[in-house]
């Protein structure tokens, strides 16, 4: 009987991973919201770099998020064929990691990011104890702010990463912007990205890109 009754919890857990779909690529840290039911349409096919394939993803239903590409000399390969065919936002997204295993997917706190399923670099794990902004019009003024931290500094410092090998800019925004603030307070630089794009509202996604080629270590974040 026991061994029937364990029979019958092993068989559960396993509907359970078919039914929602659980994967070990994928983190879901809290509840789903509506921008992941969103549907993505679109039936041309193209073929896509996977960070491509994602940043289209997630703006195209007006989300916010990140990207963090995999350190590489070389352009990304292109991975992914798209078609999302009015596919589920969340869907799409099990879809883009499916077709490169080398990613993982996230989302947290209205943001959705795409990250190495080897974790993140070093620098985006740093620790800032405060970041606050108030009436700024873009995410690349709010961005400027986030790198004048203390604790960036000091953490690119001990990454070898001077401030010559930070590429900071940004989209075209629209004359008139509307402005947006926040408050946080002992945040990692990923949790404070994401919080920027958040509050910017709308589509807003930023992109993190690590270099270490010919004895010179870059950095880059877009947004």
């Amino acid at each position: 009987m026991k061994n029937y009754l364990i029979g019958i919890c092993i068989a559960a857990q396993l509907l359970v991973r078919i039914v929602f779909g659980q994967d070990p690529q994928v983190t879901r840290s809290t509840a789903r919201s509506d921008l992941l039911e969103r549907r993505v349409v679109g039936d041309n096919v193209e073929y896509l770099a996977t960070p491509k394939a994602f940043f289209k993803a997630v703006t195209s239903v007006g989300g916010a998020g990140g990207v963090v590409r995999l350190p590489t000399c070389e352009p990304d390969p292109i991975k992914q064929v798209w078609r999302p065919s009015n596919s589920r936002l969340a869907d799409l997204l099990d879809l883009i990691v499916l077709a490169d295993t080398d990613y993982r997917w996230r989302f947290e706190k209205g943001a959705v990011n795409l990250l190495p399923k080897t974790g993140e670099p070093e620098l985006l794990k740093t620790h800032i104890a405060r970041f606050d902004v108030e009436d700024v019009g873009s995410t690349r003024l709010a961005l400027d702010y986030l790198l004048e931290a203390p604790e960036i500094e000091n953490r690119m410092a001990e990454l070898n990463l001077s401030n010559d090998a930070l590429e900071v800019s940004s989209i075209l925004s629209s004359p008139k912007p509307s402005t947006f603030g926040l408050h946080c307070r002992n945040v990692t630089l990923r949790e404070a990205l994401n919080a920027i794009a958040v509050a910017k509202k709308g589509a807003a996604l930023w992109v993190y890109s690590e270099r270490h080629c010919n004895g010179q270590h870059q950095v880059a974040i877009t947004f």
